[in-house]
């Protein structure tokens, strides 16, 4: 979190930095101090401490926390990273369609602003929703994979695709429905393996979120 954090602040570096600070403690509820470097670095005052973040000329940065943690990498001008936290070691491949992977000792995260499945969508095929990306997480005996789209009547959709999951072994657990918003979960052998599928109306169709996790032992 740390690590976002701090290349999402070098990215804005053009921007106000009280607007930087209002947009961050209304996320943290925190009061903090931001003070932007012209070279890119940037430092955070905050109640728990303070972050500084400080890059090179050759994309090499070095990132401290308010506890004395130290993060070090080196980025490339095609969005690749390379992280060392001390604890672990983790690389972040971009692609040119806003598609990344982010590796490390836990595990594998693919995510993707693509209009397809994932390869090993464990699921039915989601029939009438309009994929606009998707997210994979492996590691440590755990998958989750989730899926966001858009659909044209929401309840109906969610009713009808929980339906076509329940016929692949599914059982629902539970459904809340109210006024623009559904959400159905189901699950399978004690939890092992969940789904949930939440609907929400927006102003253009319904936004739609799919979720799958498994737990292995």
């Amino acid at each position: 979190m740390l690590t976002i954090a701090a290349f999402t602040l070098a990215a804005c570096g053009g921007a106000k930095e009280n607007a930087i600070e209002e947009l961050i403690e209304r996320e943290t509820g925190e009061e903090i101090d931001l003070d932007l470097d012209s070279d890119g670095g940037f430092s955070v005052e905050t109640e728990d401490g303070s972050i500084s973040f400080d890059v090179d000329e050759d994309g090499s940065f070095t990132i401290e926390g308010p506890e004395g943690e130290v993060i070090t990498g080196d980025a490339d001008g095609d969005g690749n990273i390379d992280i060392d936290t001390g604890d672990d070691n983790v690389t972040i491949d971009a692609d040119d369609d806003g598609s990344f992977t982010i590796e490390s000792e836990d595990g594998t995260i693919i995510s993707g602003a693509g209009t397809e499945l994932p390869d090993d969508w464990p699921l039915p095929n989601p029939d009438g929703l309009t994929i606009s990306g998707s997210q994979r997480f492996a590691g440590d005996g755990e998958l989750i994979v989730s899926v966001i789209g858009t659909v044209a009547d929401g309840p109906a959709w969610a009713e009808a695709y929980a339906a076509q999951i329940a016929a692949a072994g599914f059982t629902e657990s539970s459904t809340f429905t109210s006024e623009g918003n559904v959400l159905i979960s189901l699950e399978k052998g004690d939890f092992a393996e969940s789904v949930s599928i939440s609907a929400f109306e927006g102003s253009d169709g319904w936004d739609v979120s799919l979720g799958y996790a498994k737990q292995d032992g």
